[in-house]
């Protein structure tokens, strides 16, 4: 396995035979665990493709759909994981951030779970993505806050595969980007790469809810830092060779 998966992959499987060994001495099937002496061997590289500003660009300027758009703005700017995207309700848009407090995989939505107690937060939303919101409500009409703000025709939560393979990657291809390198994923850690010189690390990590974050009965009314607010203003003007919505709100009207 080392010569051909990453290190996070083979570790992971060591673990769980080393649980499956252990649990067999322990039913007496097996003496000993002999995984208990086998180390971890040097792996493959684990590659970390990233899509630099210039290929988003040409792409979400290629993306015409209200919604497909919408989609890949979250997962650009937003930064949030497949899951969560996937699991998004008009209840958790919270008016400049989403709370995320759900996931969706599989076509199957499950309620108050997220991946980690850390993934429980707010997380910001550009002013030029929330015009795209306000946009797609009217056009989506949602009849309850608990609808899915992205559904497939029989209301269940999205296949990403699906959505990437007839929405996206056609689109990649005549662009001549590499479509494996358009996932929710690879958007996630170029978001993150992006400002690292934008904002503190302090501020990427909170973007990306890896950092400590309390969730106490008051986590609705959590506020979102200032200095995330102008790092992700400044990330999506650039990326996409704009003014910042949130200046265009500003300007007097003639």
């Amino acid at each position: 396995m080392a010569k051909t998966y990453s290190e996070p992959v083979v570790a992971r499987t060591r673990v769980m035979l080393s649980g499956i060994l252990e649990e067999a001495v322990d039913q007496e099937y097996i003496d000993k665990n002999p995984a208990r002496k086998v180390f971890l061997p040097e792996c493959k590289a684990s590659r970390k493709p990233l899509l630099p500003p210039e290929t988003l660009r040409r792409l979400l300027s290629a993306i015409v759909d209200t919604r497909d758009r919408l989609i890949l703005l979250i997962g650009t700017f937003c930064a949030v994981r497949t899951s969560e995207v996937l699991g998004l309700t008009w209840g958790s848009y919270l008016g400049d951030s989403f709370l995320i407090q759900n996931i969706a995989w599989e076509g199957k939505l499950y309620e108050g779970k997220t991946k980690t107690k850390k993934s429980r937060a707010s997380v910001y939303v550009p002013a030029e993505i929330r015009q795209l919101i306000a946009t797609w409500k009217a056009l989506a009409n949602p009849q309850s806050e608990d609808e899915l703000l992205f559904s497939s025709r029989a209301g269940t939560p999205m296949s990403a595969r699906n959505f990437f393979q007839r929405r996206i990657y056609p689109i990649a291809k005549i662009l001549n980007i590499n479509p494996h390198l358009v996932t929710f994923q690879v958007l996630r850690r170029s978001c993150a790469t992006r400002n690292q010189k934008r904002g503190s690390m302090k501020d990427v990590q909170e973007h990306l809810r890896h950092a400590r974050i309390e969730t106490t009965g008051n986590v609705y009314m959590q506020p979102v830092a200032e200095s995330v607010r102008h790092m992700m203003e400044a990330d999506i003007a650039d990326v996409l060779g704009v003014l910042p919505a949130a200046k265009l709100e500003n300007l007097p009207i003639k």
